[in-house]
C-alpha cells in the first residue's frame, strides 16, 4: 500500500526551486506501472513544516512525519537546501527547532 500527500504547487520562487529539484520514479500500480513525479525529502520536510505552522504548530501527526523524515537516509544532505528556504519563508523557526527535535509552538500566519 502506498501513502501519498498531494500538494498543488504555487508560482512561487520555492515552488520553482521545488520543481527544479524533483525527480522521476517509477511506481508499479498493480500491473500498471508509471512514472510520477516526488519531491526531495527536503522539499517534501519543508511542506510538512508548512503545513504544521499553518495549522498552528499543533499536529502531532506533521510533527511527527517531519522527525521522522529528518532521520531517513537521504535526508542529511539537505541543510543546503533547508536554510536559503527557511531564512525566504516563515519556516525558519519551524526549521530550527525540527533540527533540534524541540516543538514551536507559536502561530505563524
Amino acid at each position: 500500500m502506498y501513502e501519498a500527500d498531494i500538494f498543488i504547487m504555487e508560482q512561487t520562487a520555492w515552488a520553482n526551486e521545488e520543481r527544479a529539484r524533483r525527480q522521476t520514479k517509477q511506481m508499479r500500480f498493480g500491473e500498471e506501472i508509471a512514472s510520477v513525479y516526488v519531491a526531495s525529502a527536503e522539499d517534501m520536510i519543508l511542506q510538512k513544516l508548512a503545513w504544521y505552522g499553518l495549522g498552528g504548530g499543533v499536529s502531532d501527526r506533521q510533527w511527527s512525519d517531519v522527525q521522522g523524515m529528518l532521520g531517513a537516509p537521504g535526508s542529511d544532505s539537505g541543510l543546503s537546501v533547508f536554510r536559503p528556504v527557511g531564512r525566504r519563508t516563515y519556516l525558519d523557526r519551524y526549521l530550527a527547532a525540527s533540527l533540534r527535535g524541540r516543538r514551536d509552538r507559536s502561530k505563524v500566519i
